[in-house]
């Protein structure tokens, strides 16, 4: 069976640890999962004609997240077919009905904890509670690693603490 899952994040690793939750979760699945964050777009017409989705994905997410979101795949194998990127840029419940049915997401996982979004972005999750469409709230681990700064080294303690 396959499954496609819309997960909210912050591009930052400690929002990562809901994957490894939803994986885990759908653990007789093969998943598709999908990150995504709200975006506000400019209406300068200028930005509109340059706009360019790698370009804002490339600004919003870090090296480390995308090493991290690779490392989740490696860790799950065969469990996680793909894992991609997505904005949001609307601002109503039928323009994120419309989101949800042009990704085709089967369940979506809310992190119980609330994200920091950058100034560019706003907090999506509110629309993801509005939806009909099947959701589980995740509690996130708060503790932070012993091994101080290294933000790879706190998503595997993260990942392995929430076993």
């Amino acid at each position: 069976m396959r499954k496609t899952i819309l997960i909210p994040t912050d591009c930052s690793i400690y929002s990562l640890q809901v994957v490894k939750h939803a994986i885990d979760r759908n653990a007789d699945c093969v998943v598709d999962v999908v990150l995504f964050t709200g975006v506000f777009l400019s209406n300068n017409i200028s930005n509109m004609l340059f706009f360019s989705k790698e370009e804002l994905v490339d600004e919003l997410c870090s090296e480390e997240f995308h090493e991290a979101c690779e490392i989740i795949c490696n860790k799950y194998g065969k469990r996680v077919r793909s894992m991609r990127f997505e904005i949001f840029t609307g601002n109503t419940q039928a323009a994120f009905e419309n989101f949800l049915l042009g990704n085709d997401v089967d369940e979506m996982f809310i992190p119980h904890a609330r994200l920091v979004y950058g100034k560019k972005c706003f907090d999506p999750v509110p629309y993801m509670q509005d939806s009909k469409l099947p959701s589980t709230v995740i509690s996130l681990v708060e503790e932070r690693s012993p091994w101080g700064d290294n933000i790879l080294s706190e998503l595997f303690y993260n990942l392995n603490k929430a076993r």
